[in-house]
């Protein structure tokens, strides 16, 4: 995949030693960081009280009866929705993800989760525009045929993964993506996915927010639930750990990425502000390339 970490991406100020002003200081950075982990004890917690479905049905009251969003200001467990536009440096990433499969490089804070958000939004806009057009008549005739298999097969709505590293970013993400996005989006982590119930759900659910052990476990035992062939896109959030070796996002791109047809693979944008670990001083340019 490309790297692209937004360096040449600014044209207005070349004299201008600091292009990426951070806009907060220290301070309101600490203190978004703890309100953030906070939180996301809280919904931790909840779980841990009330099992996932309960925390799940709490989720849904953010929506209304005809699924918009309502505002998030009443929420105040949940993710935080993005307002105002994108940056030049983020539209200008936004549109080589949309071009090929890319890690973006961004230091925290400088809006990788956003890039995200929209790239998926394009997905599903694109995923609806699709299915506005889709011919009634195929399907008619593939049911009159007796393969509703294949019916749900090919008619049924292509999916987003979103992999994290852990529970709790899981469950930050899946607040923040339902803040964000109008569509469904399942938490697939711990035992979120150990029951019928609960991996029914995600099979059905337009984005998958999963840890990487959930996802794995998935995709091994359960391909109904969950295959990559069926997904339009992959997001992998904290990337570099792609890199090592052992770790399950690496198993799922060998097992289950690289051994199926380039046609039927999914899209797939990398996010990390580490986009090297195990890098050594000794390390030649070649090496690090081949470790990028």
């Amino acid at each position: 995949m490309d790297q692209h970490d937004g360096s040449d991406v600014s044209q207005e100020c070349p004299e201008r030693p600091f292009v990426f002003r951070l806009p907060f200081t220290v301070d309101q950075q600490d203190s978004a960081i703890k309100q953030r982990a906070a939180h996301i004890q809280r919904d931790l917690e909840y779980i841990r009280q009330h099992g996932y479905e309960e925390f799940e049905a709490l989720q849904l009251q953010c929506y209304s009866n005809d699924n918009d969003l309502q505002s998030f200001d009443e929420h105040e467990n949940l993710g935080d929705k993005f307002e105002g536009s994108l940056r030049n440096y983020q539209v200008h990433l936004l549109e080589k993800c949309k071009r090929s499969n890319v890690i973006v490089h961004l230091a925290t804070g400088m809006g990788k989760t956003m890039i995200s958000i929209m790239l998926i939004r394009d997905y599903l806009s694109k995923r609806q525009a699709a299915s506005d057009t889709a011919p009634a008549s195929t399907i008619e005739t593939t049911l009159a045929s007796g393969q509703e298999g294949l019916v749900s097969r090919v008619y049924s709505k292509r999916q987003i993964l979103f992999l994290v590293p852990s529970i709790a970013l899981c469950v930050q993400h899946s607040d923040t993506l339902r803040a964000n996005l109008n569509c469904t989006v399942a938490t697939a982590c711990h035992t979120s996915s150990h029951t019928a119930r609960s991996r029914d759900e995600i099979s059905r659910s337009d984005v998958i927010v999963a840890t990487h052990g959930t996802a794995k476990d998935l995709l091994q035992h359960y391909p109904d639930v969950l295959a990559l062939s069926n997904l339009d896109l992959m997001v992998i959030d904290e990337a570099h750990y792609a890199g090592t070796k052992d770790h399950n996002y690496a198993t799922i791109m060998k097992l289950f990425y690289h051994t199926l047809p380039v046609g039927l693979r999914p899209h797939v944008l990398g996010l990390t502000a580490s986009p090297l670990i195990n890098a050594k001083v000794s390390d030649t340019a070649e090496r690090l390339r081949v470790k990028l």
